[in-house]
């Protein structure tokens, strides 16, 4: 529970700072769109020295012409705009990946919330359980006979006890069964190791077509 907190507190500070960092690359998104925008504008506005003949011949290109400085301008802003649009495109993909990362640390996070749920559940039905072995023991112990000296001993409860803790434990293939509270309880556990040995080899398990 301990290491599902901290690694909650730290997946939180992440994501901030996964969103900080989104919201500043959308403003350098902006930003560069908005210098583009610019680029193109001014590309628009670009007067050539000559004008252009729109003659639909053979070897159109030839009769288009323009003052060296004009053409060295246009380059210029055209190599510009090219870088411009690769950054655009690098800033929406990292975007894109943060965005990602974003959905998978918010999953992480609810995976988190539920386990906790269920380890606070899980809590709750270990505790259940304890009180209600307690309270059994503690009522069978209060039954008297008419002389009224108790029907059941200590000593049998616990050993009962111990019996249907390590029987139940087995059969439901638990890897961490209940541990005996005291020696009673450890010598019912050995009855019901006994009486599961015999289980099995009445059923034949065990033998040698078994293994």
């Amino acid at each position: 529970e301990y290491d599902m907190s901290q690694n909650q507190e730290r997946l939180i500070m992440d994501t901030q700072d996964m969103n900080g960092l989104l919201d500043a690359t959308k403003k350098d998104l902006e930003e560069h769109q908005k210098q583009l925008n610019e680029r193109i504008d001014s590309l628009k506005e670009l007067d050539f020295d000559e004008s252009v003949n729109l003659d639909l011949k053979p070897n159109l290109l030839n009769k288009v012409s323009m003052s060296n400085d004009t053409f060295l301008e246009l380059k210029k802003r055209a190599e510009v705009a090219e870088r411009m649009q690769r950054a655009l495109r690098i800033s929406d993909q990292r975007v894109q990946a943060l965005e990602k990362d974003n959905r998978k640390k918010d999953s992480q996070l609810g995976e988190m919330f539920t386990l906790r749920m269920e380890n606070s559940s899980l809590k709750r039905q270990v505790e259940f359980f304890k009180q209600v072995i307690d309270k059994m023991r503690e009522l069978f112990l209060k039954q008297k006979d008419k002389e009224g000296q108790p029907k059941v001993s200590e000593k049998l409860v616990s050993q009962i006890i111990g019996f249907s803790k390590h029987y139940v434990g087995q059969g439901l293939k638990m890897n961490k069964e209940a541990e005996p509270q005291n020696e009673h309880e450890k010598t019912g556990r050995d009855v019901a190791i006994k009486a599961l040995a015999a289980e099995r080899k009445e059923k034949g398990y065990g033998s040698e077509m078994e293994r």
